[in-house]
């Protein structure tokens, strides 16, 4: 592994890394929908 390379650690990342629950994921998704809404709605 060449330094600051992490390519062969990244199948490792996907499979063990603990998920967002799934309040976390709403509110996020509710934030990025209602900035997208409000962009849209200034043009």
């Amino acid at each position: 592994m060449k330094h600051g390379d992490f390519t062969a650690l990244a199948k490792d990342y996907v499979n063990y890394r603990p998920a967002y629950s799934p309040a976390v994921l709403d509110a996020i998704l509710g934030t990025v929908s209602l900035s997208l809404s409000l962009s849209l709605s200034l043009r």
